[in-house]
């Protein structure tokens, strides 16, 4: 015997030899088993950020699509600029075929309601209004904490 394996007590050298193999293979099976758990992996969390840009505000629109025609849909969304919008539509639970059609059917005055002559210091080219009333419509007034998915806007200067 190995001086670092305890000895189990037996009336013969050879039963105590069965004892002690039988030992360490139950040992070892029941760490084989615990370490082999059966316990359901948890599925990892998707978070999908889209970015600013307003001819990326269209691309994302494909990137659903494309997401949707995997069967994938994010645990959590977050956008920027023109991300932020179509991450709103999303979380609020439009596929992407929606904002296809949503995209296809948009007219420049549903969105651009121009502020002119533009002061620059602390306002843009758009009043937002419009915008912000589209967007409104779409979600049906729901605030951002009753979203059908959590929802992330992040605002840039």
């Amino acid at each position: 015997m190995h001086e670092n394996f305890a000895q189990i007590p037996s009336q013969s050298s050879e039963t105590g030899g069965r004892r002690h193999f039988l030992g360490l293979s139950l040992g070892f099976g029941a760490f084989a088993i615990t370490g082999c758990s059966i316990t359901p992996k948890q599925k990892p969390v998707l978070g999908l950020a889209l970015g600013a840009g307003a001819a990326r505000g269209f691309a994302h629109v494909g990137v659903i699509k494309a997401l949707e025609a995997q069967g994938i849909r994010p645990d959590i969304i977050v956008g920027s600029s023109a991300g932020s919008v179509i991450a709103a539509l999303v979380a609020s639970g439009a596929t992407g075929n929606e904002l296809n059609r949503l995209a296809l059917n948009l007219d420049e005055a549903t969105i651009a309601d121009w502020d002119l002559p533009f002061s620059g210091r602390f306002g843009g080219l758009i009043k937002g209004d419009a915008l912000q009333n589209m967007i409104n419509r779409e979600v049906q007034n729901r605030a951002i904490e009753q979203m059908r998915i959590p929802l992330g806007i992040v605002a840039t200067e």
